[in-house]
């Protein structure tokens, strides 16, 4: 998984669960790597009582999957910050697999 770097979050690591379980932390620009089962899976992210929308898939053995996340409070949504941590707070990060298309 990889990270974009923005100004909101800028200081601040996403806890990655996976299948429910958080198996660690993804900084501003970084870098997450974990194996993962094969067969159905999902991830989510979490900063405090904020997330990040659900992304299910299925994974082979030994197949790799690319995911790419960040904050969705760019530009003017960062005036509605207030307000997606009260109606939508799964709505903070954006989160979605990369397709391996060249």
């Amino acid at each position: 998984m990889t990270r974009d770097s923005g100004f909101v979050d800028i200081v601040r690591r996403y806890d990655v669960l996976i299948n429910g379980e958080a198996l660690g932390r993804i900084k501003n620009g970084g870098v997450f790597e974990c194996d993962i089962p094969p067969g159905k899976n999902s991830v989510q992210l979490r900063v405090d009582w904020c997330g990040s929308n659900t992304v299910e898939f299925e994974a082979a053995e030994g197949e790799v999957v690319h995911l790419e996340c960040g904050s969705n409070l760019r530009g003017w949504k960062f005036w509605r910050m207030q307000k997606i941590m009260r109606e939508s707070p799964n709505g903070w990060i954006w989160l979605k697999t990369r397709s391996n298309a060249i």
